[in-house]
């Protein structure tokens, strides 16, 4: 064990709850994980919170606020075992155990990565944080990446909820940032109330940005328009039925000659009654009238006896 640093049972009375190094201050009106308050009440805390040294007999919490919060409503355990840091430790020796010990989490999300660094940057600059910190991240971390991270603090709690979950992507949430807090808002809630995945959410944002661009348009004032309210709203159709139709509506809407080509192309190849085995594709979004036709053969002999008839047709094609 490090020197500055010893094992000691406190009692919760002299811990002072702090969010001052917290990496999870978005998460501070949720109640603990039912997971954790499940395995604290049958084993106790398997990994014990980090505190600072304060006069007096006192401790100022710097990990493991779940942990605490939780162990507060079993009555028969009152004084966890505490890691406790001497009070001349360095913030960089702080911030060091802040790593550590949330490493044994797994990977940190994007919104721990953020906190994590406003606490660096009170002490150092960023260059000093990414030099000191990227191996224990396990990734190559720069300055300028260090500040863009930053900026993710700038987003409002549930988004930034829905980030540490995992639910939007960092480079979604950058996105995101580019929007006025309103459009922001509107479309987060889409996010979440259709349930879309990482692909959607992209393909969403995008078809929304230029569709507003086009139309000279907010977003929300986009997504209020009555052909899209009605499928936001619909009360028959289920999430994945609404996130389907609405993608679709925006797509027709902002390449309607594509989507009538489609169609056309669609019914001319029904029109074919060409065997199962055989697919018609079209040049990408019909820039040119090239078409290809695909077959498929079970083995490569079978291919072999059909080359003659292949080479013929291709023969005819030329002449």
């Amino acid at each position: 064990m490090h020197p500055s640093a010893t094992f000691h049972p406190i009692e919760l009375n002299k811990i002072q709850i702090s969010d001052e190094w917290s990496l999870h201050p978005f998460l501070s009106s949720k109640p603990p994980a039912t997971a954790l308050v499940e395995s604290i009440n049958r084993v106790g805390i398997l990994r014990p919170p980090i505190l600072l040294r304060q006069p007096k007999e006192r401790y100022k919490l710097v990990c493991g606020k779940s942990r605490l919060e939780t162990l507060k409503t079993n009555p028969g355990k009152k004084s966890p075992l505490c890691l406790i840091l001497r009070e001349d430790n360095s913030p960089k020796n702080i911030l060091s155990y802040i790593v550590e010990d949330q490493s044994l989490s797994g990977n940190f999300s994007a919104m721990e990565k953020a906190y994590f660094f406003s606490h660096c940057l009170k002490y150092m600059d960023s260059k000093e944080a990414a030099a000191l910190f990227f191996t224990i991240l396990h990734q190559k971390i720069q300055p300028h990446t260090i500040n863009k991270c930053l900026d993710l603090i700038e987003l409002e709690l549930d988004i930034q909820i829905s980030i540490h979950n995992g639910i939007i992507g960092e480079k979604t949430a950058h996105e995101l940032l580019k929007m006025s807090p309103e459009d922001r808002q509107l479309l987060h809630g889409i996010f979440i109330d259709l349930q879309l995945g990482g692909g959607k959410q992209k393909r969403l944002l995008s078809l929304c940005k230029d569709l507003a661009y086009r139309e000279e348009k907010t977003l929300t004032e986009l997504l209020m328009k009555p052909e899209f309210n009605e499928i936001l709203t619909h009360p028959e159709m289920n999430q994945p039925q609404k996130a389907t139709v609405l993608l679709a509506c925006m797509q027709k809407m902002l390449f309607p000659q594509s989507i009538s080509a489609e169609e056309l192309f669609r019914k001319k190849v029904t029109t074919m009654n060409l065997p199962a085995t055989c697919k018609v594709t079209h040049a990408l979004s019909f820039e040119t009238d090239a078409v290809s036709l695909i077959m498929d053969f079970k083995t490569l002999t079978e291919l072999e006896k059909r080359v003659p008839e292949i080479l013929h047709l291709a023969e005819t094609r030329r002449n």
